[in-house]
């Protein structure tokens, strides 16, 4: 009878622990996946080194926090338990930023006023034979980010001769061509 009044409240706990670790995968996935879609995609069309696997960065993540807490979940002491979890979402944590962290450290961004046409991207990518990527940051406005192995100051000049140079609207030289 007394073993009886203790299985509910086992059973509820372990429900209650599956749930926890469904709701912490879960956001470990979506982090993972938001990090790896918004810096991941920019590091990978500039073909940074590493950048190879930041398609699998957010499974890896929820699968090293599945093995810790399937590590941890047998162990009588409930402190390891809990440290387990907390340890393990600290590392898929971890390994979530690592899309950031590359595109941080691999990359240059070079400040522009505004977005370049596509000839003037095509023209400075053909010139310095580099990959970019066009992005605003809400705090710095528009880049044009290189990677880092690429960068060159003569970039920054080349940019600062674009700008200075009076810009045409687009329909204004197909109109031209046509009237002749």
């Amino acid at each position: 009878m007394l073993c009886t009044l203790f299985v509910p409240i086992t059973l509820r706990e372990n429900n209650m622990m599956i749930l926890i670790h469904v709701v912490l995968g879960f956001a470990i996935l979506m982090g993972g996946s938001d990090f790896a879609s918004m810096d991941g995609g920019m590091a990978r069309k500039l073909a940074l080194p590493g950048s190879e696997i930041i398609p699998f960065i957010p499974w890896l993540a929820v699968g090293v926090y599945a093995l810790v807490v399937i590590l941890t979940r047998r162990n009588p002491k409930r402190w390891i338990r809990i440290g387990g979890i907390l340890a393990g979402y600290a590392l898929a944590g971890m390994m979530v930023s690592y899309p950031n962290w590359l595109f941080e450290r691999s990359s240059r961004k070079l400040g522009i006023s505004e977005f370049l046409s596509p000839s003037v991207v095509t023209n400075f990518q053909q010139r310095f034979s580099t990959l970019t990527v066009q992005y605003s940051s809400s705090s710095g406005g528009p880049w044009l980010v290189v990677p880092r192995r690429n960068y060159s100051d003569s970039m920054v000049l080349f940019l600062k001769d674009q700008e200075k140079r009076p810009t045409e609207p687009i329909g204004s030289t197909n109109a031209a061509s046509s009237r002749r």
